[in-house]
């Protein structure tokens, strides 16, 4: 008996161990989210350790299963922009792990919500750019306002918040997107400066 009780606390100190050098601190939980919202994930090291990089995870089940949302961020790293996908639930949750070169630690939100895209808020969909043709079948033009020929990157993310297309060093107030191996389908395109986001919404190809 003496020795069962010996285990048991050995584990649920290693359970605490791999809570405890790792912070996420947002998102918290009862939060909502649209879909195509940009959100802040947010996390500290408690501990020094011989950190390799960081890797995040998102799950919708209140975390049953988990998905890759990104993975070897860099050392420094403390936050990442995260393009809210489009899978409704009321259990999602955020997971940072850190990797270390012994063991690795990590830590997850409490449950958060994702709307249906159907409720996505005006504000949500920055009226600043223009999409055309929308829906498209292998070229799309976006404009928008540009007057001091700032640089801009444009995204592309499929409905689960995943980095396909990545344009940088857009200078100019038009960009020409290409369809290229893209299948038909709903996406989720932003723009950014080097300071904020410009613009977001959607794009359908056929």
């Amino acid at each position: 008996m003496f020795r069962i009780v010996i285990v048991f606390l050995m584990l649920f100190w290693a359970s605490m161990e791999m809570q405890a050098h790792v912070d996420q601190k947002q998102p918290e939980g009862g939060e909502t989210y649209h879909p195509g919202e940009t959100v802040g994930i947010v996390w500290e090291a408690t501990m020094g350790h011989s950190t390799l990089n960081w890797d995040l995870f998102y799950s919708i089940d209140g975390g049953l299963t988990w998905t890759i949302l990104k993975e070897d961020l860099a050392t420094e790293a403390r936050n990442y922009q995260w393009l809210v996908p489009d899978v409704p639930s009321v259990k999602v949750r955020i997971k940072v792990i850190q990797d270390n070169e012994g063991g690795d630690y990590e830590n997850s939100s409490q449950n958060f919500t994702i709307a249906s895209a159907t409720g996505i808020q005006q504000s949500v969909q920055y009226p600043e750019i223009k999409v055309f043709p929308n829906p498209i079948s292998d070229i799309a033009t976006i404009e928008f306002e540009n007057p001091n020929n700032e640089k801009h990157s444009l995204t592309i993310y499929n409905i689960q918040g995943e980095v396909l297309q990545s344009i940088t060093h857009i200078s100019s107030g038009k960009i020409i997107i290409q369809r290229e191996n893209l299948p038909a389908g709903s996406y989720f395109i932003q723009l950014r400066d080097e300071h904020k986001v410009r613009g977001a919404g959607k794009l359908v190809i056929r």
